[in-house]
């Protein structure tokens, strides 16, 4: 990354820092790379589709965050529905962190309301969609060597995003 992303990552760091001292969370297993292509689904008797299997467990940790799956499999489920990348699926979200009712319904069953239910303190909600993204673009970067060549996905999923989570004072510096 240039400097100017460096700048910018450095306002980022300290953004979700002032957000999370001081807070309680709770951490647990997570599987840090949870997406429809690593969920193995079937029939369930009444109809509806029953999870059976989770695959691609190479970035697992029993120190995660709990909310950071949930939330990018809520985050993965729009990019599905939407044929979007996950910058504009974030950028989207990111103005007032807003989920859709089957959005709240995964964070329901995953007992994770307190913690990204839209009745969530925003700042909390917005950082942990922000840890997410750099989650997921960590996990893009480090598996593939195409990726961070890529221009294109560079500007859609990094810099775009970049530009709209850093508040205005810090953009007017760059």
């Amino acid at each position: 990354l240039g400097s100017r992303q460096d700048h910018r990552l450095t306002h980022l760091r300290a953004a979700l820092r002032d957000t999370f001292i001081g807070r309680e969370a709770r951490l647990g297993l997570g599987h840090g790379d949870i997406w429809s292509g690593n969920l193995f689904l079937s029939d369930g008797p009444d109809g509806t589709a029953q999870l059976v299997g989770v695959v691609d467990w190479d970035t697992f940790r029993d120190d995660a965050l709990a909310a950071l799956d949930a939330c990018q499999l809520a985050l993965t489920f729009r990019m599905d529905q939407t044929g979007e990348e996950y910058g504009p699926v974030l950028r989207s979200l990111l103005p007032d962190g807003t989920w859709r009712t089957e959005e709240l319904a995964i964070f329901a069953a995953a007992g994770l309301e307190a913690e990204l239910g839209n009745a969530v303190d925003p700042a909390l909600r917005r950082g942990i969609i922000l840890l997410a993204w750099l989650r997921h673009v960590s996990t893009v970067l480090s598996q593939s060597e195409n990726a961070a060549r890529n221009r294109l996905w560079l500007f859609v999923n990094v810099e775009r995003v970049l530009a709209t989570a850093l508040p205005a004072s810090v953009k007017t510096e760059l």
